[in-house]
């Protein structure tokens, strides 16, 4: 998120987003809107001890499970990951990461690991693929939108209006 926050402060970008639960610290020339919060899931593969159930899985029951994971920053969803982990007084076992989702998913696929996701990766299918609900309050994820206060392109100010109202933005996130 470092690289993206700079960019959009810079001027590199017009508009970064970034996956967090907590809403990002930014500079005081860069905002951040909530554009939707997402359940967490686990995604583990077909015939996984785990796979056998449908409903909510507790975090405690991946203490120990080898995980794959995309390389989020320290303020990101993997901060999000080992606060969750914290929250039962262990760690995630991180034992592969990627930079490509497809990778994540073929490797969670092949066994490699199980992976924490937001909700709305579920919509990438695969045949050998479970997702499971997390348990808890603290089990969400939010997608937030970084902007400039002030000098965004037009195009970017196109893009921020056609989303709406920031208040609408939070009643579709909840």
């Amino acid at each position: 998120m470092d690289a993206q926050r700079e960019a959009v402060e810079n001027g590199g970008l017009d508009l970064g987003f970034v996956r967090s639960r907590s809403k990002p610290i930014l500079p005081e020339s860069v905002t951040s809107t909530c554009l939707v919060t997402d359940r967490m899931y686990v995604a583990m593969r077909k015939g996984h001890r785990l796979s056998a159930c449908s409903g909510p899985v507790d975090v405690a029951e991946l203490a120990g499970e080898p995980m794959v994971h995309y390389p989020y920053d320290r303020e990101g969803f993997l901060d999000d990951l080992r606060r969750l982990f914290g929250s039962i007084g262990q760690r995630p076992r991180l034992v592969q990461e990627t930079h490509e989702m497809s990778t994540l998913l073929g490797l969670v696929s092949a066994g490699f690991g199980i992976s924490v996701l937001p909700g709305s990766l579920r919509r990438l299918e695969v045949d050998t693929l479970h997702y499971r609900e997390l348990k808890g309050e603290t089990a969400l994820s939010s997608m937030w939108l970084l902007h400039r206060n002030e000098g965004a392109s037009a195009a970017a100010r196109r893009f921020i209006d056609l989303l709406g109202p920031a208040d609408q933005m939070a009643t579709r996130a909840a």
